[in-house]
């Protein structure tokens, strides 16, 4: 490229990108005031080697031993936590091979109101309950989150018939009223 000072195809090639670039570039800040954004430039894809792909399958594999190692060192009571704070989809995903069969028909067959009671109750009950084989919540904890509301009233109120019937014969013959009247 030492000889393109000379090449006047050079010098338009040059010229026509920097018009270009100045066109692409109002054009983009004309557009971006509409909010249409260009997409961004995509990356080209580097030769992928048979040794990458071998290390990336070894990595994942080593990430998937960890995990597993991880899982194998959860209590039973732990696991049963786990499984109790799952949403419903997320129950078959628990692993629980570390639980006798005795102990995941328990768990498998308790209802989503059990499963509040152990995952608002923490790790303690859920081991508490595993060897009971019944639920045995944290009734302190369970009273500590969130308190009880109290059931609205009733309020009876009186039709404007009955309002003006109850004044007429409290005014008149001196009767009390059926029901007290409210004043604001």
């Amino acid at each position: 490229m030492k000889k393109d000072w000379w090449n006047p195809m050079a010098w338009m090639q040059t010229a026509l990108e920097a018009v270009w670039g100045i066109i692409s570039g109002i054009w983009t800040a004309f557009l971006g005031i509409f909010g249409i954004r260009p997409r961004a430039p995509s990356g080209r894809h580097e030769d992928i080697k048979l040794e990458d792909i071998d290390q990336a399958a070894t990595a994942e594999a080593a990430k998937q031993d960890l995990a597993d190692i991880l899982d194998r060192q959860r209590t039973p009571a732990e696991i049963v936590h786990a499984y109790a704070a799952a949403g419903a989809m997320d129950r078959p995903t628990v692993d629980l091979s570390a639980l006798s069969e005795e102990q995941q028909d328990w768990l498998v067959s308790l209802s989503d109101s059990d499963y509040i009671l152990l995952s608002a109750s923490g790790v303690p009950a859920c081991e508490r309950s595993l060897r009971a084989g019944i639920v045995i919540p944290t009734v302190s904890r369970l009273h500590a989150e969130k308190p009880a509301k109290e059931a609205p009233q009733a309020v009876i109120e009186q039709t404007k018939e009955e309002m003006i019937r109850d004044r007429y014969l409290a005014s008149i013959r001196g009767v009390q009223p059926r029901h007290q009247i409210l004043r604001c």
